[in-house]
């Protein structure tokens, strides 16, 4: 597999809106969120490209964050715009995003792949003219009969107890892979099941 240190742009998937702001759809603009709040030096916000996105450094490299304003069904439109503006390849870019058939609590890095059902991957890979061959966090929010329902609802609150460790897991895991080299973060997060652990408050 080919080292992806070389990642420009990293983009968290969801839906606009502050009736969409807490739901499980929107994890992947949480994570953006944390990484932009862990980043020292500037942060430029920009608004183009269907989106909000950041220019800013990390470890002395420039990259690009965005957070699609198309809502899910379209993403793809925002990627591949900033794709064009920015020059960048499908080697270059980070996909995070939520994962039903993963449980809560588990984050998985993953080059290449369908979009097992998930419409925001659906339309990333439709506007890149059918390549599935980039990278992608993926972070379990396990699965419920009713997907949409579902995935357009706030977590549990048991989910509550470990929800901000996972998005700090996860921004953390996205900076690895800039940082690091995604096999390195491949070895390091990719068998974080946090639901895992012990959660419960002792007196």
């Amino acid at each position: 597999m080919r080292d992806c240190s070389n990642i420009r742009l990293i983009v968290g998937l969801g839906n606009i809106g502050t009736e969409y702001e807490n739901t499980r759809h929107n994890i992947g603009f949480k994570v953006i969120d944390r990484i932009l709040s862990k980043l020292n030096g500037e942060i430029t916000a920009l608004h183009g490209c269907k989106s909000t996105f950041y220019k800013a450094s990390l470890r002395g490299r420039k990259i690009l964050l965005q957070k699609p304003e198309t809502y899910m069904n379209l993403s793809g439109e925002a990627v591949l715009s900033i794709m064009n503006k920015e020059k960048i390849s499908i080697d270059e870019i980070l996909i995070i995003h939520d994962e039903l058939d993963f449980e809560f609590g588990t984050l998985k890095l993953r080059k290449g792949g369908s979009s097992g059902g998930h419409n925001g991957l659906k339309s990333i890979i439709e506007n890149l003219g059918g390549n599935q061959n980039f990278l992608r966090l993926r972070i379990g929010i396990s699965r419920d009969k009713n997907v949409v329902d579902y995935v357009l609802g706030e977590f549990k609150e048991d989910e509550k107890l470990i929800l901000d460790e996972v998005i700090e897991t996860a921004a953390q895991a996205a900076i690895s892979c800039v940082s690091m080299g995604v096999a390195n973060a491949m070895n390091k997060f990719n068998s974080t099941n946090l639901s895992k652990k012990d959660n419960s408050i002792t007196e």
